[in-house]
């Protein structure tokens, strides 16, 4: 008799288990969504992001404006150091001259 309620309490604990840490990914997804868009440039537009427990992968564009693609992007990589992310590093780039354009690749850490 006292088996079935242990199935049955282990059952509860790990449906409960689930829902915290889906709760929990809910609240990472959206400080990292309100710190990026917080400190993203005008002139750059993201094309990819991704998240990996801490890792975090950024893809986008620079749009050259008032500085140069560079500069913007330099800029945007020391804000995002700033604030919750740690270890900000550029993948890659691609510039197109003609265009004006500068896309990007980065990768971070998660700081909290």
């Amino acid at each position: 008799e006292i088996e079935p309620l242990e199935n049955l309490s282990k059952e509860v604990t790990d449906r409960f288990n689930l829902v915290k840490s889906l709760l929990k990914r809910e609240k990472v997804w959206s400080k990292i969504l309100k710190e990026i868009s917080h400190l993203l440039p005008e002139s750059v537009t993201l094309t990819g992001l991704s998240v990996n427990e801490t890792d975090v992968t950024l893809k986008g564009s620079v749009l050259s404006a008032k500085q140069s693609p560079e500069n913007t992007l330099s800029n945007f990589i020391i804000s995002l150091e700033k604030g919750i992310f740690r270890d900000v590093s550029l993948s890659s780039t691609q510039k197109y001259e003609e265009q004006g354009v500068l896309e990007f690749s980065l990768s971070l850490q998660l700081d909290f």
